[in-house]
């Protein structure tokens, strides 16, 4: 899950920015960046791939200041973890500045048509449609909060979003649509906290409101206006959080493995979202390079893994064999290499790693491709090296 982190008041919007950066680590993410408002009114972006060292380096010793900016970080979803696809995203005359967590599940079709009106792009991902969209409005007349709203209403999906421009130099926009990670609002001492997890805030209050699906906050170091997207008002109650930091990250589980089980559908829906059309009866997987006629073609398929992934492809291989008859079979991946697997050239090897980097995985792996066999890669880190060596993922 992505992780933003947001801030506007009197003090210093980097210190804040990356603290709230360093408490949603756990969340996981392979790139990460900021955009803040200098005193001059300009604002100014440094993104990084990697770890929160990186971006750290990018800042530079106070070479950057402001009090007013948002910040990020990113797990891949689309386009690989680098520079120019880490968060946040802007419009090529800088007007509107954006951090998001989600998946726009109609990307392509709004990307093509901004690509008609003359858009251009400089990232791979699907949040730069929504700086994009704004500026639409912007050039159509709307005023800046009327066109972020508008621009909201055309993303399908579940998507929370923290926007920034110069145009509102004191101002950071917060919505959440759907069931997106959430928006979470902290009233300091002269400065307003805006994150998608409590950790990034309890460290400066404890009073905190929750945004809904469906709600917009326009946000001050004063406080926040809520409304819908349609501008009426609404009101959301303060919430008291009486968890130590370290209670904040593992929310109301007993422990970090009773959190993580719990958090299995939501997982499955985030990497479902924007791959599956219930509606239309359609999965789309564009990185496993698959067609029908090849799938039909594949009589056998093996998963490969180590630890926690080997168990999940014990279920998968109860789901392979009772839904597509596909004899399945699962193997460790550190003792896939010494027992002389059957593999052909009709044989799916899956390899499930969740850093893309498992040493045993990636040489079973390799050798399976060595053998003939079509190697696909289930990970959770965009341009591992699992990603670079199977022939879909």
């Amino acid at each position: 899950m992505c992780g933003i982190a947001g801030y506007v008041g009197g003090g210093d919007a980097i210190e804040a920015i990356m603290g709230g950066l360093s408490a949603l680590e756990y969340r996981g993410y392979d790139s990460a960046g900021l955009a803040v408002l200098g005193p001059d009114g300009v604002v100014s972006v440094r993104k990084a791939a990697g770890k929160l060292a990186n971006l750290r380096a990018a800042l530079g010793e106070g070479s950057l200041s402001g009090r007013v900016g948002i910040g990020h970080t990113r797990w891949a979803t689309h386009g690989p973890p680098t520079d120019h696809n880490s968060h946040p995203h802007a419009d090529p005359g800088g007007r509107v500045y954006v951090v998001h967590n989600g998946i726009i599940e109609n990307f392509h079709t709004l990307h093509a048509e901004l690509a008609a009106a003359g858009a251009v792009f400089a990232s791979d991902t699907d949040t730069e449609a929504i700086p994009l969209l704004v500026c639409q409005g912007l050039d159509a007349g709307l005023p800046l909060e009327e066109a972020i709203r508008q621009a909201l209403k055309r993303l399908e999906g579940a998507n929370s979003v923290a926007v920034i421009s110069p145009l509102a130099p004191e101002t950071i926009y917060c919505a959440r649509l759907g069931n997106a990670g959430g928006v979470i609002l902290g009233r300091g001492d002269g400065a307003v906290f805006a994150a998608s997890d409590v950790p990034a805030i309890i460290p400066h209050t404890r009073e905190m409101t929750f945004l809904e699906n469906g709600q917009f906050a326009v946000v001050t170091a004063g406080g926040w206006e809520l409304t819908d997207l349609d501008g009426a008002p609404l009101t959301a109650p303060v919430h008291t959080i009486a968890w130590d930091p370290v209670s904040a990250v593992k929310g109301p589980y007993r422990h970090f493995m009773q959190k993580e089980i719990h958090e299995q559908p939501q997982a499955l829906i985030d990497t479902l979202r924007g791959r599956v059309h219930l509606d239309e009866g359609r999965v789309e997987l564009p990185q496993m390079n698959l067609d029908a006629a090849f799938a039909r073609r594949i009589s056998r398929l093996h998963i490969v893994a180590c630890g926690t992934s080997y168990y999940a492809g014990l279920a998968g291989k109860f789901m392979f064999e009772t839904l597509a008859r596909i004899p399945t079979e699962v193997s460790a991946a550190s003792e896939y290499r010494y027992y002389d697997p059957i593999i052909d050239a009709n044989t799916a090897v899956l390899i499930i790693t969740q850093s893309g980097e498992t040493a045993d995985t990636l040489a079973a792996g390799e050798m399976a491709r060595e053998r003939g066999a079509t190697l696909w890669a289930i990970v959770n880190a965009l341009g591992s090296q699992a990603t670079r060596i199977a022939d879909g993922c």
